[in-house]
């Protein structure tokens, strides 16, 4: 049974973390991962008006997701990287469900004991809470 995995990234040092976390609840022969970075889109400003700034924004995200799949792909998996323009909640749980995914892998921090209403609603938990299938937040 080949298992699809989502792994949202927002190119931060702490997304390699929810990569990691993929590859070790998986097996490389039987999974097909998936990259995804959601350039957030403005409100109320049209794509055309700042097409320059978002075209900016994607390069930087080919690279690193480049890096990422390569990785990837030198474990032995099938490995792609996707990237879209949106809400980012909306458009991982939108490409989870188009795609059928069964696992999303993302990253989660750590909430603070001693004020955790501080951190609540976060994307990771929204995913969990929402998606139609298993979340794995990776500390």
């Amino acid at each position: 049974m080949n298992r699809s995995v989502l792994v949202p990234i927002d190119l931060s040092e702490e997304s390699a973390r929810a990569v990691d976390a993929a590859v070790e609840v998986t097996e490389a022969s039987e999974t097909t991962v998936t990259i995804l970075h959601v350039i957030e889109t403005l409100q109320d400003v049209e794509y055309e008006e700042i097409e320059s700034f978002y075209g900016q924004i994607k390069a930087k995200a080919e690279k690193a997701m480049t890096r990422l799949t390569e990785d990837l792909a030198s474990r032995g998996y099938d490995a792609h990287a996707e990237i879209v323009f949106g809400r980012r909640g909306a458009e991982i749980l939108r490409y989870a469900d188009e795609r059928n995914i069964d696992l999303i892998v993302m990253k989660s921090r750590v909430l603070d004991r001693e004020h955790p209403e501080r951190g609540i609603g976060t994307l990771g938990q929204q995913i969990a809470l929402a998606s139609r299938c298993s979340v794995l937040l990776a500390r």
